[in-house]
């Protein structure tokens, strides 16, 4: 089963640290797939998408 980040991701403080380790991260798209795993963790829909169905 693969590692699934937005799992982990429950509360605020755990949330804060990832993205700062995320804007530290040098690799490009790491913010961008934080943000993502964020977004999951919250059950947010991804803006601009078409409507989950």
């Amino acid at each position: 089963m693969p590692f699934d980040a937005a799992a982990h991701l429950k509360d605020e403080e755990t949330i804060r640290a990832y993205l700062r380790a995320a804007l530290d991260d040098p690799t490009p798209g790491a913010l961008l797939l934080a943000l993502a795993h964020v977004s999951q963790a919250l059950q947010m829909r991804p803006v601009g998408l078409s409507p989950l169905r």
